[in-house]
Order: structure tokens, then C-alpha cells, then sequence
């Protein structure tokens, strides 16, 4: 039995769970759970270390793994204007109002342009999209909730932001640089073992609008500088994130070869 990350790892309810653990159960702390496990397998490099502690098992880092989108083009620069767009369920754990808060920083020193935000809103976050929808305003935001064709989603931007928390091996920067789009993204869980700040995109501090508004800006000037970010982000998904390297992974780790 392998312990799987969703994505991130939840110790704090590890910790909760087991301050009073069901009696039944022949495991009262994380240490003896771990020890039933084959192994633990984490999303990214950064969380090992933390799960080998707390659990005790082996601890594989598998990250995800997703499509490169062939023939999707690499912007080289605004067609009617700069399409910036973000992949989120409407829900305030992916923090859209600091998207938002950045843009109304940002607009005076942008192109013309628009924000396409695709995803749609969660069950008991109706108030949430209120508020959204409230800061908006005077804003060229697009709410296109759900989206089915992902992959022509990203085809329409020029740049992707990605500000949602928390974020461990997150799948929409991935998709986003398998589209070769350059990403902006908060630097939280494991997003810089992705997004390369000045290879692959920008990072920027979490939950600092001005911060995010510079990066918006100074991209939004410089399309030679997208496509170059774009085209290595690519690269890098071939490279490290593929979906061929993710099922190898699990093969190799799951289901070793037997004797």
C-alpha cells in the first residue's frame, strides 16, 4: 500500500486524525501508519523531507505529469490586445482576488488588454464570486466558468497567471507551459520546481498584489521575452513533466519488476 499526495500533503489533518484516533484501528500516530505503508509518494522535492519525518516510510517524489498541447503556437505578442488568463475554480483558496487587486495596479501601465478567467464556482461560494465579481468592476475580466476545450483556452492567451493556495505539484501552470504560454505564478508548495523565475515565467511572493502587478506589467511589455519564456517552459514539461515520465514513475516504484 502506497500513501499518494493529492498534490500536497495534508499534516495538519494527519495531526488532527490522529489526536484521537478511532479505537479500533491498530495504528495511533502517523509513525505507525507510515510503518504499514510500502511507501509514501509526494508531488514535489520540497515536501520529502516533512513526510519522511512524520510517517517514517519510504518517500518517492513523483511530480505530475501532463500533455505537451503540439502545435499550440507561442505568442509573440498581443493580436487585438494582451490576453492574460487563469485556470481556478471560484473558491478562496485560489486567491482570484489578489489576481484582481494586481490588475486595478497594474491597468494604468498595461496595453490593452483582457483577463479570461476559466473555471467555475464551487458549491457554498456564491458570496465569494459576488465579492469577485464586486472588485471586478472597471475591469476587462471575461468569468467564462467552466471550460471544456482546455487546450483552445490556452491557444487565446498571451500569459497565464496562477495565484491559488495552497499549491503543491499544481496541473494548470503545467498545462499553461505545455501550451508554451509563459506563467506568473506565487511562489507556494512546489510551483518553483516548475515555474523558473526568469527561465520559465515570474515568481512572486504569495498574497502581494504590488508584487504581482510589476510581474503583469513588465511582461505585458515585452512579448519577445514571453515567447522566450513560453518556449522553455515547454521544454521544460517535455523534459521533467510529461505524462510518459509519470507513468514510468509509477510503474517503477508500484510495480517493480518481480524476480
Amino acid at each position: 500500500v502506497f500513501d499518494v499526495s493529492p498534490g500536497e500533503m495534508f499534516f495538519e489533518s494527519l495531526a488532527v486524525y490522529f489526536a484521537r484516533p478511532p479505537v479500533v484501528l491498530p495504528y495511533r500516530t502517523p509513525r505507525d501508519y507510515g510503518a504499514r505503508l510500502a511507501g509514501v509518494i509526494v508531488k514535489y522535492h520540497a515536501e520529502a523531507q516533512a513526510a519522511a519525518e512524520r510517517l517514517g516510510a519510504p518517500v518517492h517524489v513523483v511530480p505530475n505529469g501532463v500533455p505537451v498541447i503540439n502545435g499550440a503556437p507561442v505568442s509573440a505578442g498581443p493580436r487585438t490586445g494582451l490576453v492574460i488568463g487563469t485556470a481556478a475554480r471560484v473558491n478562496p483558496q485560489k486567491r482570484l482576488e489578489d489576481l484582481l487587486e494586481a490588475l486595478h495596479l497594474a491597468h494604468e501601465r498595461l496595453p490593452a488588454y483582457t483577463l479570461r478567467v476559466a473555471g467555475g464556482v464551487e458549491r457554498g461560494c456564491d458570496d465569494y464570486a459576488a465579492r469577485l465579481r464586486a472588485l471586478a468592476n472597471g475591469l476587462p475580466v471575461q468569468w467564462l466558468g467552466e471550460v471544456a476545450d482546455m487546450p483552445g483556452f490556452y491557444r487565446e492567451l498571451d500569459l497565464f497567471a496562477m495565484i491559488s493556495e495552497p499549491a503543491g505539484c499544481p496541473n494548470a501552470s503545467l498545462e499553461a507551459m505545455g501550451a508554451g504560454l509563459p506563467v506568473i505564478a506565487t511562489d507556494n508548495g512546489g510551483v518553483s520546481e516548475q515555474v523558473i523565475d526568469g527561465q520559465t515565467g515570474r515568481l512572486v511572493p504569495p498574497r502581494d498584489p504590488p508584487s504581482l502587478a510589476d510581474a503583469l506589467a513588465n511582461l505585458a511589455a515585452q512579448p519577445e521575452l514571453r515567447q522566450s519564456l513560453g518556449k522553455a517552459g515547454r521544454n521544460l514539461v517535455r523534459e521533467r513533466f510529461s505524462v510518459e515520465r509519470m507513468v514510468a514513475d509509477y510503474r517503477r516504484i508500484c510495480l517493480p519488476a518481480q524476480p
